[in-house]
């Protein structure tokens, strides 16, 4: 299993075929930058968005500018549904790894989706294009720090036991997104990348790119990211003020993670 997941919002953690699209329909007529069609613009991201940006708009000043528009709309306008299913997926995870997100978007936008998703403090942290265009660079960042590895279990505080003092390598990391142009950044920086088919690109594009798999529903997520078995309970988001005490509540039928570790004790203690 993987120290940590970062995740794409838009088109991964929300659905944004139609949202996105509709907006930067109205940046593209005030710029006339020539993407006519969702497609076009979905091909904008089989690379870093805003370079594609950069390359319709040679004039510096007018692609900044169409940038700025895009992102003011983002900011104040967009909100899509959350994908069925992926805030069990986060909140299932978190349990187990800590949770970043990693989006081209701003942060306001995101803090609105993930606030009004109730998961926003499943993640410990958040990577906006805003600050950084280049999500490459913000796996680094990532990679750089041992303090980013903080799990946060849906609570708001941060996790304050020390894990390593070491900070995370490359392939104890995995990016969850939907385009090929996240999957071809994550392969710059060495992390492994999986696809969800309900965002920009197909299947076969993901695959194409480097992408290790390929889900079609979000609790393939799960099967493939905790193999040894994330129990079914989710973290009530609203509580928690203690940080690395939650506990998730029990559902019947289901070990929890305490009763986990007690058998493994009582395991070791047999082999000794």
């Amino acid at each position: 299993m993987p120290q940590a997941i970062l995740f794409d919002v838009d088109g991964t953690l929300v659905d944004t075929r139609s949202a996105s699209w509709e907006l930067f329909a109205e940046t593209n007529r005030k710029f006339d930058l020539g993407v006519d069609t969702r497609d076009a613009f979905f091909r904008m991201f089989e690379g870093n968005f805003f370079e594609s940006l950069a390359r319709l708009c040679p004039d510096a000043g007018r692609a900044d500018a169409a940038k700025q528009h895009f992102m003011e709309l983002l900011r104040t306008r967009y909100h899509p549904a959350l994908i069925p299913g992926m805030g069990d997926v986060v909140r299932m995870l978190a349990q187990h790894c800590t949770l970043a997100v990693l989006s081209t978007n701003g942060i306001n936008a995101i803090r609105r989706i993930l606030v009004e998703a109730g998961i926003a403090t499943c993640f410990s942290h958040v990577f906006s294009g805003d600050v950084q265009p280049r999500k490459a660079e913000s796996m680094r960042r990532f990679l750089s720090d041992h303090r980013y590895a903080a799990q946060r279990f849906c609570s708001p505080a941060y996790c304050e036991e020390p894990t390593s003092d070491n900070a995370l390598e490359p392939t104890d990391c995995v990016l969850v997104t939907d385009t090929a142009g996240d999957v071809v950044e994550a392969a710059e920086v060495g992390i492994a990348a999986i696809g969800v088919v309900w965002g920009m690109h197909s299947e076969r594009q993901l695959l194409d790119a480097g992408a290790r798999k390929v889900a079609l529903w979000p609790q393939e997520l799960v099967a493939w990211l905790c193999p040894a078995g994330c129990d079914s309970s989710v973290y009530d988001a609203t509580a928690g003020e203690g940080g690395c005490d939650v506990e998730p509540q029990p559902v019947e039928g289901v070990p929890t993670r305490a009763d986990r570790e007690m058998h493994a004790a009582a395991d070791d203690g047999e082999a000794q």
